[in-house]
């Protein structure tokens, strides 16, 4: 098990690949909260520890001011003081991918290399270029800067955790997706975990009885991680590409199931102008005859260097924003993200699945049709009160 992203990640509201980042919690705060996650895991046996670019200022307050606004990946103060001594962490330490921002902002990367190893670092994730980077640590050893014993700690900790798991062994790795009792823990996982959230409107179950004609309205969807990866190169366009063909995104998926269970579908697109400005024209009465049910279908995924995750309507002018729940039964679905609906609070019917997995996505319609009871509980928190400066009344409030 492998803990990240140390000292904490979430309080500022950047993202460390694009910029260095800080969590400024008071210590006693820090303690009480992240320091408190991170200790019972270290307890109960966590071996990895991936640390973040992430600066703790408050942890210097008092002396070594110098290090307050340095990143934990290249703070020997974070690493050996209060993850290692502290916290009594005794694992593998890895720093979070070297080819971030928050990284690279620290200094020229000849420095950097051999200055993350010897901060206390066992290993640095990624390479900019193998053989140069290789060349940068050695010149940082051949200079003094990585010492012969912190050298030989991280390579006992790597061949110690390696040697834990077996990986010294000469193994065949079992194939997980065909893995009978892999599929059995990943439909119950999606059982146990869908959220209905809300649903003041008593608009559940549904049925092709009561509900037949579905309108979806996909925002999310059009970037599938198949997508970005393939968007990277070009071998691995390919083979997204071949994927891709095998199985329809997952909105169309969502449809394909309703399909199945007797449902009339259409698929609601305002980015296209001309359908949006026949939509505007649309009377209410040709609307609410057309539509039974219109269902947001969501899946807007958490992607390196992605600064918003707020969800954005296609249409000019937000026509395809939700005016019209009080016209037309309106559901909000969300696979990736659960707090969608924070955009769409006032749509008084919300399912958060958190995965877009084909598993969540047929528990769903088992759920939505009354098949299946909801389970889950939502891990996140909607009342949108603001925080003014007492972490103490948000330690003290059930999530």
């Amino acid at each position: 098990m492998t803990l990240k992203h140390f000292p904490g990640d979430g309080v500022d509201g950047r993202d460390h690949h694009v910029v260095k980042t800080a969590n400024t919690l008071k210590m006693e705060d820090w303690y009480r909260t992240f320091g408190k996650v991170y200790q019972e895991n270290i307890n109960n046996g966590a071996t990895g520890v991936m640390v973040g670019h992430i600066a703790l200022p408050d942890y210097f307050e008092a002396d070594r001011i110098e290090f307050k606004d340095v990143p934990a990946s290249l703070n020997p103060y974070l690493i050996k003081e209060l993850l290692r001594k502290e916290l009594g962490f005794n694992g593998l330490i890895i720093t979070d991918s070297s080819l971030m921002t928050g990284f690279g902002v620290e200094g020229k990367r000849r420095d950097l290399v051999p200055r993350a190893i010897a901060s206390g670092n066992d290993m640095i994730l990624f390479a900019k270029n193998v053989k140069e980077d290789f060349e940068f640590m050695m010149e940082g050893i051949r200079s003094g800067v990585v010492t012969e014993e912190r050298l030989q700690e991280a390579l006992l900790r790597i061949l110690g955790l390696k040697a834990s798991l077996n990986l010294h062994l000469e193994q065949k790795v079992a194939s997980i997706t065909n893995n009978p009792e892999a599929k059995k823990l990943a439909q119950s996982v999606a059982d146990e975990a869908i959220t209905l959230v809300k649903d003041t409107q008593k608009l559940l179950p549904i049925s092709p009885l009561s509900h037949k004609k579905i309108g979806i309205i996909s925002l999310g969807n059009d970037m599938d991680v198949l997508e970005m990866l393939a968007s990277s190169a070009k071998g691995l366009m390919k083979i997204a590409l071949k994927l891709q063909k095998k199985k329809p995104i997952t909105h169309e998926y969502f449809g394909d199931l309703l399909k199945e269970r007797g449902y009339d579908i259409s698929y609601i697109d305002h980015s296209d102008i001309s359908v949006m400005m026949s939509a505007v024209k649309q009377s209410i009465k040709d609307f609410t005859n057309e539509y039974d049910l219109i269902i947001y279908f969501i899946k807007k995924d958490t992607a390196s260097n992605q600064t918003n995750l707020r969800v954005e309507f296609k249409s000019l002018g937000g026509f395809d924003s939700p005016w019209f729940i009080h016209e037309v039964p309106t559901m909000m679905i969300s696979v990736a993200n659960p707090y969608h609906g924070y955009d769409l609070s006032d749509v008084m019917t919300e399912i958060n699945g958190y995965s877009p997995t084909d598993d969540v996505i047929r528990a769903i319609v088992d759920k939505i049709e009354g098949k299946s009871e909801f389970k889950g509980k939502s891990p996140v928190r909607l009342d949108y009160k603001p925080f003014l400066g007492d972490i103490d009344s948000f330690m003290n409030e059930d999530i």
